[in-house]
């Protein structure tokens, strides 16, 4: 047999596998599956004192009790940084609301809605401020809200907040994080800026469909980063 003759089947198994390969996927096109695992004994340990305590400072005694070491769970998360460069984070939740929040974040990575970073409360040694202050998104941290001796739902791990920077809390001319004054405005918030949320956009509507409530919707105050789950 000839070379050229002894080419052609060869040449037809190359096109025949060529045409079968699945397409080729851009980075930003693969959704890395997210992780759920228990709290691991490093953070555990990391925890202490910190987003986890025995007796919460600020709180009556006995009325604040932080969830059991049981009850939470750690969550690996991808999601779309504002380089449009696929990211992975970590948060911690309540373990009924994990694959809710799993999924809810597989929603925001399909919408490629930019999340600055996601990151352990720990990072910021429990200082919810700090977090914000980084536009950091997080969720467990078992505290009381500011300025009250009220049980947050950061505290039960039922609480996200997204963005804070773009999203800030506002209540009585009062912002936080104060970087947030630059998007407290109703016409700032109409912009559709990359990263802020908005009443029926695609973040609110991720949330809602599984039952959580958002911040934004408040009358006396808004908390234009927070989404909760309120269980009862």
């Amino acid at each position: 047999m000839t070379p050229a003759r002894m080419l052609k089947p060869i040449m037809a198994v190359i096109v025949t596998t060529l045409v079968s390969l699945p397409p080729v996927l851009h980075a930003d096109d693969v959704l890395r599956p997210s992780q759920v695992s228990p709290i691991p004994d490093d953070l555990w340990k990391s925890m202490q004192g910190v987003s986890w305590h025995a007796d919460l400072p600020g709180c009556r005694r006995g009325r604040c009790k932080c969830p059991a070491r049981s009850e939470l769970v750690l969550l690996t998360i991808p999601y779309i940084g504002f380089d449009a460069k696929e990211k992975s984070g970590r948060m911690v939740v309540h373990r009924d609301v994990a694959n809710e929040v799993v999924a809810i974040f597989e929603d925001l990575h399909r919408q490629k809605y930019p999340i600055n970073s996601i990151r352990l409360i720990e990072d910021f040694g429990g200082d919810d401020d700090a977090s914000m202050a980084a536009n950091n998104t997080s969720a467990f941290n078992c505290r009381v809200v500011p300025e009250s001796s009220a049980f947050s739902m950061h505290s039960r791990g039922l609480a996200v907040d997204v963005n804070p920077i773009l999203n800030p809390f506002i209540w009585r001319g009062t912002v936080r994080p104060p970087a947030g004054t630059r998007f407290d405005g109703e016409s700032e918030r109409s912009n559709r800026m990359p990263g802020l949320i908005v009443a029926d956009d695609g973040v609110t509507r991720a949330f809602a469909k599984r039952g959580w409530k958002w911040g934004g919707d408040w009358s006396s105050m808004k908390d234009y980063q927070h989404f909760y789950k309120d269980v009862r």
